[in-house]
């Protein structure tokens, strides 16, 4: 609400009934006033004034709605002088419409503007606040702080915060430019009086955080770690973590991407803080099974708590060198894997002998290598997961490689099922074969 000066009230009275403005001196406001009616010679503001009962818009003191009768429709006003230039314990012959708590008439806002006051123009118009007419916080176009009702200053291209164009400044509190989160703010000087709200757009979508918004653990996308609440880091593509696309980067402690298991993760980096969303891991495999190799397979497992999408998911087997020689599609089984649901790739006597409804892809027999190699599971660019078997590959092996297949009919098996340490010697043991169901652990 703009609250227009005694100064400005005087000259608007006096243009309006084209007279020069008097050189008088008004008096002070609260200063105390004289007591003639306006049929007597008396000023706008006298305590009498609209005893002659002909008072209109913006003149008082009033003691009752029938000392308004200078124009139709008007009542005497509780308390209103502010609006017009003389003080707040004045009450003023105003519309009725300026009491009744709706925008109607020639508001501008709810009971506010038009002739409920004596400030021309709309809020957002260029110059719509001055020093005769100071503007409360949301209000624009400001020039100066001048411009503003106490407490409040003109910001700089504020505009936006309010629905304005990004170049209107607006005034707001001092508070809204301190760097702190305070008042009824939302965020780091957002939110509330300052305009704005924090996280107006669903989690997970692109630069969901901001600085003026820092985001808490699980909350992405974010683009630097000041962009995270505290001590917490903007993670590097572990939206999945959290049930997002592996493209977003989430805020995360420091602790899930050190190699080592912290208080809160249910193996390393994994679980608690760090996300118990979605991971597609290597769970089972057969390299050189004593039939003639064919009984070889590798069995992928969602050991996550939401469905993934198989689109780019691929599996890749290396030699000793981490050469890929062999790549399969695992969404030529299916287009995602519910959690809990396994995925084998394997030999045609394997895929014969797999539970009902398991996905499955069919190879040939003598696939796998049966000396030094291993296997990568990766989304598009992003790594999921790896293995390696007798020796060590760079950028394969996980601390240590895999036990050495003994030749018989058992297998590489994680040992907890689903379990990954990101040591493959210590995450798998030789086990009976499970493809397709949970491992057969001790």
């Amino acid at each position: 609400m703009r609250i227009p000066s005694l100064g400005f009230l005087i000259l608007s009275l006096n243009l309006a009934c084209n007279e020069a403005p008097s050189s008088a001196t008004p008096p002070n406001i609260g200063e105390a006033r004289g007591a003639l009616a306006k049929d007597q010679g008396g000023v706008n503001g006298d305590w009498d004034y609209c005893n002659s009962n002909d008072c209109v818009t913006g003149e008082g003191d009033c003691d009752g709605d029938g000392q308004c009768g200078g124009e139709a429709g008007l009542v005497c006003g509780d308390n209103n002088g502010a609006r017009f230039g003389l003080t707040s314990s004045h009450d003023v012959c105003w519309p009725a419409h300026c009491q009744n708590g709706a925008q109607d008439g020639d508001e501008i806002g709810v009971d506010l503007g038009g002739s409920c006051d004596l400030c021309p123009g709309n809020n957002g118009d260029l110059s719509f606040c001055t020093a005769a007419c100071a503007c409360d916080a949301g209000e624009g176009d400001c020039d100066r702080d001048a411009d503003c009702a106490a407490g409040n200053i003109c910001g700089d291209n504020n505009g936006a915060r309010f629905g304005f164009s990004a170049s209107l400044d607006v005034c707001w509190p001092s508070t809204c430019e301190d760097g702190v989160k305070n008042g009824d703010e939302t965020g780091i000087d957002f939110g509330g009086s300052c305009g704005g709200a924090c996280f107006e757009a669903p989690p997970g979508s692109f630069s969901y955080c901001s600085n003026d918004c820092p985001c808490p653990a699980g909350g992405g996308d974010c683009d630097s770690d000041a962009q995270c609440i505290g001590a917490l880091v903007c993670g590097n593509n572990n939206g999945w973590r959290f049930g997002f696309s592996s493209t977003i980067d989430t805020c995360w402690p420091s602790t899930c991407n050190n190699g080592i298991l912290d208080k809160g993760e249910i193996t390393i980096d994994l679980g608690g803080p760090c996300g118990s969303g979605p991971w597609l891991i290597i769970n089972e495999f057969e390299y050189d099974d004593p039939s003639g190799d064919n009984m070889e397979f590798v069995e992928i497992y969602n050991a996550g708590n939401y469905t993934i999408s198989l689109a780019d998911v691929v599996l890749e087997a290396v030699d000793a060198n981490g050469a890929v020689y062999q790549t399969y599609n695992l969404s030529d089984a299916s287009s995602s894997l519910r959690a809990g649901e396994y995925l084998v790739i394997g030999a045609d006597l394997i895929i014969s002998t797999l539970p009902q409804g398991v996905y499955s892809i069919t190879v040939g027999t003598y696939v796998f290598i049966n000396t030094a190699g291993g296997f990568k599971l990766r989304q598009g660019e992003q790594l999921l997961d790896t293995v390696s078997y007798e020796g060590n590959i760079a950028g394969i092996t996980e601390t240590n490689p895999a036990p050495t297949d003994n030749g018989l009919t058992q297998v590489n098996a994680r040992c907890v099922n689903g379990a990954d340490s990101d040591d493959n010697s210590a995450d798998f043991l030789i086990r009976a074969a499970t493809p397709g169901a949970a491992n057969s652990c001790p």
